[in-house]
């Protein structure tokens, strides 16, 4: 399949009437409903499952349409550029062209063509085979409306708990997903996990999540009682043989379906934010300590929690550059914000959390 056209709407209807997309669900994202259109049955029964909790009624009017089309991997009838990967990563994983009225991103390892700008929202290739980049651009298209209404995007997982927010950053490789299905297992409700939207009120920052499982590695599963059935017994054992500095470096990923594996959680997508806790802990024999900070007076640790909207996000008539440190020690006025430092210790900070999150934070760098 051949994609050209100077613009979006061109590119568009071409796959449009070549693979129609009849079969259609509606999702409810925050207070917008997405109306997300597929080209097969299959693709819209998979992402209705994926998607439960936020499905919602098929006569309700529609905010965003998004179109998915099964297709073989496009070829795209105009040069594309590389687009360069965040700093300290070397790894090029899409390439992208400018059109009069919008973007198309193709991705280099699956062949997924993405076209969207000016109302345009479409995805097409092989898109049964990755359904995950699938609900990646579903949930970017939702980010790039908060940011468009100035929210600030956060590398972060958020958790709740009695109405209380606890977002949760850190460098490559802490256990962010870790610790907040830790913080699950004590009764905590689920947020997001890699994408968090810090929305700045005049009382209150408010923390708002997309609705994405969790997408966690093998050492998770296996050092959380919650999830360890969602491992094969067979895959058990292979992985329990591996030592633990291969398991930590495992990237094999396995989705947690919150509703599923926490009968008692809810996956809530927003809360007011209470805390933000930054894991700059290490795999040692040291002890866990935690210490609450100013985020103005402790910069080099904000890298953690800032995002660039990357590729997807495509600001249109909206001239939006990546916000300065400032505006996000802004957004952190009036919230706890807490590093923790030294050894790894995922039993002891869930412990810790959820009690704050309960009660408060007045004893929690004591109770170390």
């Amino acid at each position: 399949m051949r994609i050209n056209g100077q613009s979006v709407a061109m590119a568009a209807a071409h796959i449009r009437q070549t693979h129609p997309a009849p079969y259609e669900l509606k999702i409810r994202i925050g207070n917008m409903v997405f109306a997300i259109s597929a080209s097969t049955k299959t693709i819209a029964e998979h992402l209705s499952a994926y998607f439960a909790t936020f499905l919602t009624d098929a006569e309700a009017r529609a905010d965003i349409w998004i179109s998915v089309h099964e297709t073989p991997e496009p070829q795209i009838g105009r040069p594309l550029a590389d687009y360069q990967p965040e700093p300290g990563k070397s790894k090029v994983k899409e390439r992208f062209a400018e059109l009069s009225d919008g973007r198309i991103v193709k991705k280099n390892q699956t062949g997924l063509v993405f076209v969207f700008g000016s109302g345009v929202h479409l995805a097409a290739g092989p898109c049964l085979k990755n359904l995950n980049q699938i609900v990646n651009f579903i949930n970017n298209r939702f980010i790039e409306i908060k940011l468009n209404h100035g929210g600030l995007l956060g590398h972060a997982a958020g958790v709740a708990r009695k109405n209380n927010g606890l977002a949760l950053a850190g460098f490559s490789s802490t256990g962010k997903s870790s610790l907040a299905l830790k913080l699950l297992s004590r009764g905590a409700d689920f947020i997001s996990n890699d994408r968090l939207i810090l929305m700045k009120g005049e009382d209150m920052t408010r923390m708002v999540g997309v609705p994405k499982h969790p997408r966690v590695n093998p050492g998770t599963l296996l050092n959380n009682e919650d999830l360890a059935g969602i491992l094969s017994p067979a895959d058990q054992d292979r992985y329990r043989r591996l030592s633990n500095e291969t398991l930590w470096h495992l990237d094999e990923k396995y989705d947690v379906c919150i509703e599923e594996v926490f009968k008692n959680s809810r996956f809530l997508l927003s809360a007011p934010m209470k805390g933000l806790v930054i894991l700059n802990w290490r795999r040692t024999d040291a002890l866990m300590a935690i210490e609450a900070i100013d985020p103005g007076e402790k910069r080099d640790l904000l890298p953690a929690l800032i995002k660039s909207p990357g590729i997807f996000y495509y600001p249109g008539s909206i001239s939006l550059e990546q916000p300065p440190a400032s505006a996000y020690i802004h957004a952190l006025s009036g919230c706890d914000v807490f590093e923790i430092s030294g050894g790894i210790d995922f039993e002891k900070a869930a412990d810790l959390f959820i009690d704050y999150l309960e009660s408060g934070a007045a004893a929690i760098c004591q109770a170390q």
